[in-house]
C-alpha cells in the first residue's frame, strides 16, 4: 500500500516501481513484479537493479533469452559488474551452451575471485562439461569461501564419486570415497 501511495503522489518515481516489484516477486507474483520491473526501467533505462531483478524473475518464468537481454544491459551499462556476468554464466548453463557460460562465469570471478558462488557456478558448469577435476577444485574454492554451503558440499562429493569411478589404484579409490562420504556428512550435518 505503501509503494502505491508513493507511485499514486509520483507516477515517475522508478524506485517505488522497483520495491514493489521486489515485494510482488517475494510473494511469487511474478508477472505483477515483471509489470513493475518493466515500468521501472522505462522511466529509468540504465536503472541496473531493476534489470538484474527482471532478469531474474525472466529466467524464473522460463524466458532465458530475455533474461540474458537484462544481464547483458548491465554489462553494457557497468562492464565490471560481476554478478550480472554470473547470471550470464547460469543462463547459458540452462541454455546447454556450456563454454559461454564457462567463459563469463571465469570473467566473473576475475573481477571477484571472493565470492562462493561464482566458485559454485563454475564447479556446476565443470560437472556437465565432465570436468571432475575442475568442478573439484572449484567446489574446494567455494566451500573454503564459505564452508556452510551445502550445495558444494554435496557437488563435491558427487566429483569425488565421479573420480572413484574411473581410478584403478584402490587405495586413491578408497581415499576418493572417503572424502566423498565426509563431505556428505558434513552436508548433513548443516542446518
Amino acid at each position: 500500500m505503501d509503494y502505491d501511495k508513493a507511485i499514486e503522489l509520483d507516477a515517475n518515481y522508478a524506485m517505488a516501481y522497483y520495491n514493489r516489484g521486489n515485494l510482488k516477486d517475494d510473494l511469487g507474483e511474478k508477472e505483477e513484479a515483471l509489470k513493475d520491473y518493466d515500468k521501472a526501467i522505462q522511466i529509468d533505462h540504465n536503472f541496473i537493479a531493476a534489470h538484474n531483478n527482471r532478469g531474474n524473475v525472466k529466467d524464473d518464468l522460463g524466458d532465458k533469452e530475455g533474461a540474458l537481454k537484462d544481464y547483458e544491459k548491465i554489462i553494457e551499462l557497468e562492464p565490471n559488474n560481476s554478478v550480472a556476468l554470473n547470471n550470464i554464466a547460469c543462463v547459458y548453463m540452462k541454455l546447454g551452451e556450456l563454454n559461454k557460460a564457462l567463459d563469463s562465469v571465469n570473467d566473473a570471478l576475475v573481477i571477484d575471485s571472493n565470492n562462493f558462488a561464482f566458485w559454485e557456478t563454475k564447479g556446476e558448469i565443470c560437472m556437465k562439461l565432465d570436468d571432475y577435476d575442475g568442478a573439484e577444485f572449484a567446489f574446494t574454492k567455494a566451500i573454503a569461501l564459505n564452508p556452510k554451503d551445502k550445495e558444494s558440499l554435496r557437488n563435491r562429493a558427487k566429483c569425488y564419486r565421479k573420480l572413484a569411478e574411473s581410478e584403478e589404484d584402490t587405495s586413491k579409490k578408497a581415499d576418493l570415497i572417503a572424502k566423498a562420504e565426509a563431505d556428505e556428512k558434513r552436508a548433513e550435518s548443516l542446518k
